[in-house]
Order: C-alpha cells, then structure tokens, then sequence
C-alpha cells in the first residue's frame, strides 16, 4: 500500500505495479498460484495414498495417468488490476499534468 502512495511522487511505482498485475508476476496473482498449486499436489497424495493403500504397498502397477495435469487458472484481470485503482489514478494524473505541460510549451514556442 505504500509503495502504491509513491504513484503520487512519481510515475514508476504506478508501473511498475500496473506492468508486474497485467504480466500476472504481482504479490496476488503469485499467492493464487500457490493456492491451487497446493491443491494440485494435495490432491495427486489423495490419489497416490489410496492407490498405495488398495494395492497393498505397491505402486508398481498404479496408472499415472489417473492424475490430472496441473492447470494454472489466473484470476481475472479486472480483480488483478483492482487493487491498483490509486495507482492508476495517480498515473492518469501524471500523464494529463504531463500532457498539459507539453502543449503550454508547445504553445509558447508557437508564439
């Protein structure tokens, strides 16, 4: 949260936290991951534990395609980007206060 406060001193922590959200590389989108990551892998012992246990102690035989490959499924991007509104409002200020700044001088060298 503070890091997004410094949108407000300059534009880079706006992007950088806009590029890290869209390239699905923030703090969010990483603990989403691991969640179903997790689950994947608590699952796929589910399924070798039982396999274990009806077998009789041995896997020799057990079929690895019973378990499902592991499918990543990102949240979407409007819940991505949602925490970001403040940085991004700040960016839009810094881009309009840029573009205000460009066509003042744009008009005085006119002039």
């Amino acid at each position: 949260r503070i890091f997004q406060l410094g949108a407000f001193l300059s534009p880079a922590p706006a992007l950088q936290l806009a590029s890290q959200a869209l390239a699905g590389n923030d703090t969010a989108q990483h603990f989403a991951f691991l969640t179903q990551a997790e689950h994947h892998r608590r699952e796929m012992q589910r399924t070798l534990n039982g396999a274990l246990r009806d077998s009789k102690g041995s896997t020799a035989a057990f079929e690895w395609g019973k378990i499902p490959p592991f499918v990543f499924n990102p949240p979407p991007l409007t819940t991505a980007l949602a925490p970001l509104l403040p940085s991004l409002g700040f960016l839009l200020a810094w881009f309009a206060i840029t573009a205000l700044v460009a066509f003042a001088s744009l008009r005085r060298l006119r002039a």
